[in-house]
């Protein structure tokens, strides 16, 4: 859609009824310079768009990192979302083994059920 667009209505591309071998070399010429220029268009600027994206992320990921690992490990400030399962197990070994009441059975048995939610690796 972008490229028929671009090509017939910025770059001049002629629609035609004539096969392509019957079309005069200037009217031939036209068209593929300007179904090349609109599909150079079409692909540069999406990629343009996702190499900023993924240039801000490249660049913003070590300290995003290091802020959540301060608030995961600092128990006082972490809040834990109530969506996760496999952030629930890890909460509960984590409360039970700081509060000290967790026997070897009980970690044993926190440290079964946190991996038992991971997904299976191929």
């Amino acid at each position: 859609l972008t490229v028929g667009y671009l090509s017939q209505r910025v770059y001049g591309y002629s629609i035609t009824d004539e096969q392509v071998v019957d079309m005069s070399p200037t009217l031939r010429e036209r068209n593929a310079e300007a179904l090349g220029a609109s599909l150079l268009v079409a692909c540069i600027i999406p990629y343009f768009i996702c190499a900023v994206i993924f240039t801000t992320m490249y660049i913003t990921y070590p300290g995003d990192v290091i802020r959540d690992d301060r608030t995961y490990n600092d128990a006082s400030s972490y809040v834990l979302p109530a969506n996760s399962a496999l952030d629930m197990a890890r909460e509960r070994r984590r409360t039970t083994s700081r509060d000290g009441a967790a026997n070897g059975a009980a970690a044993t048995a926190a440290a079964t059920e946190e991996t038992s939610l991971l997904p299976a690796s191929h």
